[in-house]
């Protein structure tokens, strides 16, 4: 029977499926399609069988089709990072250690650096790490799941990457081990239950969050959330260590998750295209 990933509750509704690519079913023992669940208690959403890091590395490169997929999104990446550090700038006021999970190119880590604090970033792709260089960043090469610290944070960010870790209860864990006990974590995720974001879930991520149940993950492994906002697409959270006792969503919450999803793509095309075309209109004005 499958089993969420974060409360190991059985109850669950059927999301969607992703058929497998031949060359990548070798990394789901020759499983050719891969199913996502909706969890009833914590508002989870789930994939039967999860995938290994090898198959999302290899999924992840595989969609990265050009040596520059990443260089022509820069601009973009840069105005991104100066949205998070503006947001969580307040938080940092006594901070000084940092250190940056899933830093992509160091774009936050540089502004970070810039503004006077130690940081420590660590990437899964090596190609990035020309890009590191160029910065003067201090970064390691490998997957959280995997690295080392011999000393403590003041805080961690996990900007637009916290889908991508495997087991991801271990590493709050592991994180929550490396904060200092008056530290924070500063997450971004996308918001994904958005009309304007068409994606479903796909073989590429762990797991599937939206704003209850990134809370109800934190509470499975002793953390809080204290701060939680939306705002452009992505949702912006801040956590403590502050141990709460797990508690499930109630049926409407659940319930109200699923429609969301399950209704997404005809959000989509009535409503989130018509969003899209207005916002590009208005940029398109204020930049003439």
């Amino acid at each position: 029977m499958v089993k969420c990933s974060i409360c190991g509750s059985c109850e669950s509704w059927y999301l969607s499926s992703n058929e497998l690519e031949l060359e990548e079913q070798k990394y789901w023992n020759g499983i050719r399609e891969q199913k996502w669940y909706l969890c009833k208690l914590c508002g989870n959403a789930f994939p039967d069988p999860e995938a290994s890091k090898e198959a999302i590395e290899f999924k992840w490169n595989n969609m990265r089709t050009e040596e520059d997929f990443f260089e022509k999104r820069m601009d973009a990446l840069d105005k991104s990072a100066i949205k998070v550090f503006e947001y969580f700038k307040p938080y940092l006021q006594h901070s000084k250690n940092i250190l940056d999970i899933g830093c992509g190119y160091g774009n936050l880590a540089k502004i970070l650096k810039d503004n006077g604090f130690n940081v420590i970033g660590v990437e899964a792709d090596a190609t990035t790490k020309l890009q590191h260089v160029k910065y003067g960043l201090d970064t390691i090469i490998g997957s959280i799941e995997d690295v080392s610290f011999k000393k403590k944070f003041d805080a961690v960010f996990i900007v637009y990457s916290i889908y991508f870790i495997t087991d991801i209860k271990q590493a709050l864990l592991k994180i929550k081990s490396l904060l200092n006990n008056d530290g924070i974590i500063c997450i971004v995720i996308a918001d994904f239950l958005r009309c304007e974001n068409n994606e479903m879930p796909s073989s590429v991520h762990s797991f599937y969050p939206c704003k209850l149940s990134i809370c109800k993950l934190m509470e499975a492994v002793g953390l809080k959330v204290v701060d939680l906002k939306s705002s452009r697409g992505g949702i912006f959270c801040v956590i403590q260590k502050k141990s709460i006792k797990f508690t499930k969503l109630n049926f409407v919450q659940t319930t109200g998750i699923y429609f969301l999803y399950k209704t997404k793509r005809i959000r989509y095309l009535f409503i989130g295209q018509i969003i899209q075309g207005i916002t590009s209109l208005i940029n398109i004005v204020k930049n003439k």
